[in-house]
């Protein structure tokens, strides 16, 4: 079975930053539950980076894109590669959101962060081998905290080379608006979905060609 692959992103244009990578079987679903359960403090996910984002976002007069972008398969390890490649490139981009980290979808010490710095880590089939691993075979937290950002390999890393100076963008101020503008013009909302796509579909593009 497969899913499909989605990402939350605010901005517009070179200043389109997405925040969170998530699948699901149904996207609009999703993207309601997305656009409402930040605001429901009984809501078990309230205080996760995600949601505590959209409300940083929503206090600064901003909005957010539900952007798809394809089908994955519906596994764990498939969701954690794109997780990882979105992650990878904003680092490369200098871009960070709660506590630092890449994606919202991220916390300190969790699974996510200890791969992000294995650069020999890119496929769900890396994933999957080095999550069954015996732990001691693993990464240790000394090692997390004391690791470099790695340097890129040349063939794994093109990509984010490539799409860096759009990435980069995402650091000039961006341009506020009231909520209440925002919420109320669909059009902005659907061309800031328009910008993400054509962005990604650049970076899809990218990916498939390193893949080869």
């Amino acid at each position: 079975m497969t899913h499909s692959l989605y990402i939350l992103t605010t901005g517009t244009g070179s200043d389109t930053a997405p925040f969170y990578v998530g699948c699901t079987n149904d996207p609009a679903r999703r993207e309601s539950e997305h656009r409402t359960n930040p605001f429901n403090p009984n809501h078990n996910e309230y205080n996760t980076y995600k949601y505590q984002f959209i409300r940083q976002l929503r206090e600064q007069g901003q909005e957010f894109a539900f952007v798809t972008l394809h089908t994955i398969e519906d596994d764990r390890d498939s969701e954690y590669e794109w997780i990882l490649n979105f992650a990878r490139a904003n680092r490369t981009a200098g871009r960070t959101f709660i506590d630092g980290h890449p994606l919202t979808n991220m916390k300190a010490g969790d699974f996510l962060s200890e791969i992000l710095n294995r650069p020999e880590i890119r496929t769900s089939t890396d994933i999957k081998q080095y999550r069954t691993r015996p732990k001691e075979n693993r990464m240790t937290s000394y090692e997390r905290d004391s690791y470099e950002t790695p340097s890129p390999s040349a063939s794994a890393n093109e990509a984010w080379l490539r799409i860096k100076a759009e990435l980069d963008a995402v650091k000039k101020p961006v341009k506020r608006v009231s909520w209440q503008e925002t919420e109320a013009d669909p059009e902005r909302i659907a061309r800031m979905e328009a910008q993400t796509r054509a962005m990604m579909s650049r970076w899809l593009a990218e990916q498939e060609a390193v893949a080869k």
